[in-house]
């Protein structure tokens, strides 16, 4: 039985010194399918949520999924997705072997800034139109689009150094630094699209169509990385409320479970847990 309809699918044979990309898609999950089931590969995959929420479990630990989750799954570990609203999904799929020294040592979740998940998406929809095209031009311009999507990924998820955006339209650049400012968090979205010199309706159509997030939720992205971030610097949990601008603390922790699946205190545990584990990695390699 079909779990998802393939909006996009290629099986390619790209290689890139020690990566070889096997398999690029966008797949869409019929409207009755809740729950893909525990399943593994014997191949490195993202999964790059384009819409849609629900819950990634990758080797039985559990994270929120929205637009813009992003999740690397190493080869031979369990991963399963559980779809909890009726917003329909829409996840590409990047399958690859990747064996060099930079290759990645473990699973890891994270979001894309709203900016690379626009490119992301901007070079799905290129790649959507060379599909079938059998033009050496075309072909190499399509191999061209993957590597690039291949790059966002492997850079949103800490491999590659960090690297800039020259396609990105100003208005999403000038959104972008606008967000930023820790001052925002307090804004109405009225105002803060007014600092882009923009009504708010073609605003969030600009923003929409190149990221597939609406204001709203660009601003709740940069406000969860900000709450991420303060639960770490500070020890209590209320100061990293009133960092993010919320006055109570039992809301943001309602709030922050919400966003990220996880409670304030379990989040920064966690995260603690995985820093330390990183650092004995990093201790053991150079050994």
């Amino acid at each position: 039985m079909a779990r998802y309809r393939s909006i996009l699918w290629q099986e390619l044979d790209l290689r890139l010194g020690d990566l070889r990309i096997r398999e690029l898609a966008v797949h869409h999950h019929l409207p009755e399918l809740n729950r893909l089931g525990n399943h593994r590969h014997g191949y490195w995959q993202f999964l790059c949520y384009l819409s849609g929420s629900g819950e990634q479990v990758i080797d039985d630990r559990s994270h929120a999924v929205s637009t813009g989750s992003l999740a690397l799954i190493p080869p031979a570990v369990p991963h399963s997705f559980r779809r909890t609203s009726k917003a329909s999904v829409k996840c590409c799929v990047l399958d690859f072997e990747f064996s060099g020294a930079k290759a990645p040592s473990r699973a890891r979740f994270t979001e894309l800034h709203a900016l690379d998940l626009g490119e992301v998406r901007a070079n799905l929809t290129r790649i959507g139109k060379l599909n079938h095209s059998g033009d050496v031009p075309w072909e190499l311009e399509r191999a061209a689009c993957t590597f690039s999507l291949a790059g966002i990924l492997f850079t949103a998820s800490g491999i590659f150094p960090d690297h800039h955006r020259p396609h990105i339209s100003p208005i999403l650049q000038k959104i972008s630094r606008i967000l930023q400012d820790p001052a925002t968090d307090r804004l109405p979205l009225t105002e803060i699209a007014a600092q882009t010199g923009y009504q708010p309706v073609y605003l969030n159509r600009v923003i929409r169509r190149e990221t597939g997030l609406t204001l709203g939720q660009w601003r709740t992205r940069e406000r969860i990385a900000r709450a991420k971030q303060a639960l770490l610097d500070h020890e209590l949990i209320g100061e990293a409320a009133a960092a993010v601008g919320m006055d109570d603390q039992n809301y943001f922790a309602r709030w922050f479970r919400m966003q990220t699946g996880l409670p304030p205190g379990a989040f920064r545990q966690l995260a603690r847990l995985e820093d330390a584990k990183t650092a004995a990695i990093t201790r053991r390699d150079n050994d």
